[in-house]
């Protein structure tokens, strides 16, 4: 029985060569697809890194907008404090001009009140004049002059006296209506005092919370900045290497394509060189059969004819 002859040992070598270099395609493949699946997974870290990026910056633009708000409050209240300052001044002027009417005031009653003095002095003696010039019943032409003085005296000093007492009912007035001012005033200074006072606590509580958030906001910022720079770092050094194994893993792949097409093209020649050798030894076995067949025959007769 014709027996078929095993491979010879070049052909068992390019077999596993074969075998090795799927094995080693199918290694850089695997490892093609991890650093393509991390390559994804840092691009997508990337990308939620700078979406917490942008909202951060997001609410460090509603932050300023606040701080602008208040600061627009700031300038208000300063505004109001402006104003109440003027207020105050104005209301320092007024009794700083009711001080200086009181003190006129005085000056004037002084002087009313020597006048007044006076006018009476001349009027008692004009009366004491008047009751003698009475008793004695005389008509003196210079007495009748003295008690024509003296009436004319005592009608401009009761126009005097009268004028006296207008001015200082309405120096009375006046002096009420500054009281009256003065209390307005106080009331209006003390409650503007205390609206100054809030309004500076309410700034105060206002700046520190801002300034805490503003603080909690910058490091937040800063430690997002450090990771997503890590991050990028990260990722150019990750990618700049999978670009590099994947340009020598399609370069190995192109030598193990290559291989592999010459390995085929080898293996074709080398079985069809096998399947003509084995025809060619089955034809030449077929023939020796074949001659074996003849000689066999006619040294049968031979023996026949020798017994």
């Amino acid at each position: 029985m014709l027996q078929k002859k095993k491979p010879s040992g070049k052909l068992q070598l390019i077999k596993e060569q074969m075998s090795a270099l799927k094995r080693q395609r199918a290694y850089y493949e695997a490892k093609a697809t991890q650093y393509s699946e991390e390559l994804n997974d840092l691009k997508e870290r990337l990308r939620e890194s700078l979406q917490r990026d942008h909202e951060t910056s997001k609410q460090m633009e509603q932050l300023n907008a606040m701080l602008r708000r208040y600061q627009d409050k700031e300038k208000e209240w300063n505004r109001v404090v402006e104003r109440l300052n003027g207020r105050i001044n104005d209301f320092e002027k007024r009794e700083a001009d009711y001080l200086n009417f009181l003190e006129q005031k005085e000056k004037t009653i002084a002087q009313y009140q020597k006048k007044l003095d006076t006018w009476e002095k001349r009027l008692e003696e004009f009366n004491e004049l008047k009751k003698s010039s009475e008793t004695k019943n005389t008509a003196d032409y210079q007495k009748d002059e003295s008690i024509a003085h003296y009436h004319s005296l005592e009608a401009k000093l009761n126009q005097a006296l009268e004028k006296l007492n207008q001015e200082i009912e309405k120096h009375r007035q006046k002096e009420a209506e500054y009281r009256q001012q003065f209390a307005h005033l106080n009331q209006h200074l003390a409650a503007y005092q205390e609206k100054d006072t809030e309004h500076s606590r309410l700034l105060e509580q206002v700046e520190t919370s801002y300034c805490k958030l503003l603080a909690q906001k910058d490091e937040e910022l800063r430690q997002l900045t450090e990771q997503k720079e890590d991050l990028i770092r990260r990722l150019e050094a990750q990618q700049a290497e999978s670009q590099q194994q994947l340009a020598q893993l399609n370069q190995q792949l192109a030598a193990c394509q290559e291989k592999e097409t010459e390995y085929s093209h080898l293996l074709e020649q080398t079985e069809a060189k096998y399947r003509k050798l084995i025809e060619q030894k089955e034809a030449e076995l077929l023939q020796i059969l074949e001659q074996k067949g003849e000689v066999y025959p006619q040294l049968a007769e031979e023996n026949d004819d020798l017994n």
